[in-house]
Order: C-alpha cells, then structure tokens, then sequence
C-alpha cells in the first residue's frame, strides 16, 4: 500500500523571470551611466545685470552668465558610484541570463547587491539635488533658480529600474521550493483504537 507524502524540490531560475531581471538591470546601469554626464540641475542667478548660470553634472561644474569671477566650487561627483553601479548592474544582468544554472544564483546575488548600491546612490542625488530645487529667491534686485535636468531624471529613472530588478533578481537568486506529492516509500501505520 503506497501513502502519500509531500517533497520539497528546488527550483532553477525560471527563464522568463531571468530575462525580465536581466532587461531591468541592463536598463538600470545604462541610464545610470548615460545619466552621469547629462544636467542634474541648473541655477540661474541675476543681480542686476550681472547673470550668472551654474551647470552641474554628476562630474562636473559650468560657468556661464557674465560675472566677472569665476565660481571656484566642484559639483559632487556622484559620477563616480553611478558608472560603477552601473557597470556593476549590466555585467550582473548579462551573466545571469547568459551564464550557466549553476553560476545564476551568483549573478543574481551580484546584481541585487549591485542595485541596491544604485539605489542609494539615487537617493543621495535626489536629496541634494531636492535641496537645491528648493533654494529659490525673487526679491527687489536679485532673482535666484534652479532647473532639473535631463541627467537628473535618466538617474531618475535608473533607480527606479534598479530597485524592480533588485526585487526580482532577489527571486531569482532564492526561488521558492516547488511542492512535489510523490508516494511515500515507508508508509506509517496508523494507530490502533483501544477497545472500550
């Protein structure tokens, strides 16, 4: 007599989850990288008319206007995490879709972490960048502003992109077992009511 019994098998990663994983990942370092040498953010000052206008980058800081002095101060360079985050992410996304099974869960674990780092790194943009975005001064005589740019929103967007592929780049790495109802080679016998 053969009695049911449940086993827990492992799964592989599933191909159509790696390769939505790897798309959002590769998406991620990309417009991270890409967004690292467009505009974050513009200021715009006047005092009279003396005009300044600072252009700020995740790698550098541009003059313009026509004040007599040159501005001597250096943007953060968050350039630097993005393009490694990003580098970091699209190696990650490419080896685990293009990689053997046995080396997917590493990939998988290499590219969460890699977008985790990402993420961070957005949030730090964001925040100094939200600063800035709200520093604005219109007074009699004097009018200070500041613009997004297209760099900022690109970072934007690689964060966005890397927290979805961190998820699943997470399920990939540690998939849930799969519930296998086999019969049990050892049946158990069951006990025997005592007799009143």
């Amino acid at each position: 007599m053969n009695f049911v019994g449940v086993v827990h098998v492992a799964q592989g990663p599933r191909p159509v989850l790696s390769a939505l994983t790897t798309l959002l990942l590769c998406v991620a370092g990309g417009l991270a990288v890409g967004g690292s040498f467009g505009v974050l953010e513009e200021e715009f000052e006047q005092a009279g008319s003396q005009t300044l206008t600072l252009s700020y980058t995740s790698w550098k800081l541009t003059q313009g206007g026509n004040y007599p002095s040159k501005i001597y101060f250096h943007a953060p360079h968050f350039g630097y995490p993005l393009v490694a985050t990003g580098v970091i992410l699209v190696v990650a996304g490419l080896w685990l879709v293009l990689g053997r099974n046995t080396t997917a869960r590493l990939a998988a674990i290499i590219g969460a972490v890699g977008a985790g780092m990402l993420v961070g790194t957005v949030w730090a943009v964001c925040m100094v960048v939200a600063a800035d975005l709200d520093a604005v001064d219109r007074t009699a005589g004097f009018q200070l502003t500041w613009t997004s740019g297209i760099g900022f929103w690109l970072v934007l967007g690689s964060g966005v992109a890397a927290a979805a592929g961190g998820i699943l780049a997470l399920l990939t790495a540690f998939p849930r077992p799969v519930r296998h109802i086999t019969p049990s080679p050892h049946p158990r016998e069951s006990p025997v009511p005592e007799e009143a």
